[in-house]
């Protein structure tokens, strides 16, 4: 395990991905919806820190799974599987954080040209761009 990480998020090719009616990319998106934006001194898109609530949600679970992992590698699992297994699961939770997120919520206006108030839902590309990767550690 010293010698890998696992990497979750909006990656790799996904992330240069087109959005839909904008001139932006889908980390565009993700980045200007986890952190907002502002334009002329005011808000543009709040804030909505999907990965940040994720941590905090699902971080028993997390670390009920890393436990269960160092447990399989003691057993003689190989730690690339168990970090893939963390990487898919937290890569769900991020996901259903995405789709139950309600606050804050849309202008009216973002209402009315979705057709839907789920803030971060529009054509769903975010939520599905989310995944993981294990690779060698970048560090150290």
């Amino acid at each position: 395990m010293a010698k890998h990480e696992v990497a979750i998020g909006v990656l790799g090719k996904a992330g240069q991905t087109q959005y839909p009616d904008a001139d932006a990319t889908l980390i565009d998106v993700a980045i200007w919806n986890h952190y907002g934006t502002r334009r002329k001194g005011k808000v543009h898109i709040p804030k909505r820190p999907f990965m940040d609530i994720a941590i905090r949600k699902y971080e028993q679970n997390m670390l009920n799974a890393v436990i269960a992992g160092i447990n399989a590698i003691i057993r003689g699992s190989d730690a690339r599987t168990q970090l893939d297994r963390l990487g898919l699961l937290h890569t769900g939770h991020i996901q259903k954080v995405i789709a139950a997120l309600k606050t804050p919520p849309n202008a009216p206006a973002t209402i009315r040209k979705k057709g839907v108030d789920n803030p971060l839902i529009d054509t769903g590309r975010l939520r599905q761009a989310i995944s993981h990767i294990v690779r060698r550690k970048r560090f150290f």
